[in-house]
């Protein structure tokens, strides 16, 4: 699984992280149970900066799983992400989650027009951060992947 974080805030971020990890060995520990292999493993990329995530995203061969990005960034509007990594990006990528302050609803309104699959919404628990996880790694991408390679 394929995880990027954006977020100019680095304790935000590294608790991104930190959960991602968390949570991954979580599922993983569930589909052993279940007798299943993850034949991947887990890789993080963290940046500060939408341009930076961008160009990542751009040089990448792999798919990425799911992008956590902020909607205010430093560098770059948030909303300009979503976008371009809608239209130019889409195939690279499953979902993307805005992470976002309670009580914006404008924001969290243009964010999921411009094309963010869900919202979440600071402060979150773990808890909350695990099911947008568990939901990414559900999603028809990641499921389709996994059945052709075991159909193999």
């Amino acid at each position: 699984m394929k995880v990027i974080t954006v977020d100019n805030d680095i304790e935000l971020s590294n608790l991104l992280k930190k959960t991602i990890w968390v949570s991954f060995y979580a599922k993983a520990k569930a589909l052993a149970r279940e007798h299943k292999q993850i034949t991947d493993g887990l890789d993080v990329q963290q940046f500060e900066s939408q341009t930076a995530a961008l160009a990542y995203i751009q040089s990448s061969q792999a798919f990425i799983d799911l992008i956590f990005t902020e909607i205010h960034a430093l560098d770059t509007k948030g909303l300009e992400f979503i976008q371009t990594c809608q239209t130019v990006h889409r195939k690279k990528f499953g979902a993307l989650v805005i992470v976002i302050e309670r009580g914006r609803q404008q924001d969290i309104d243009q964010g999921l027009a411009a094309g963010a699959q869900a919202c979440l919404l600071k402060p979150f628990s773990p808890e909350d951060l695990i099911e947008h996880i568990f939901n990414a790694w559900n999603r028809p991408e990641h499921t389709d992947e996994e059945e052709d390679k075991e159909a193999q």
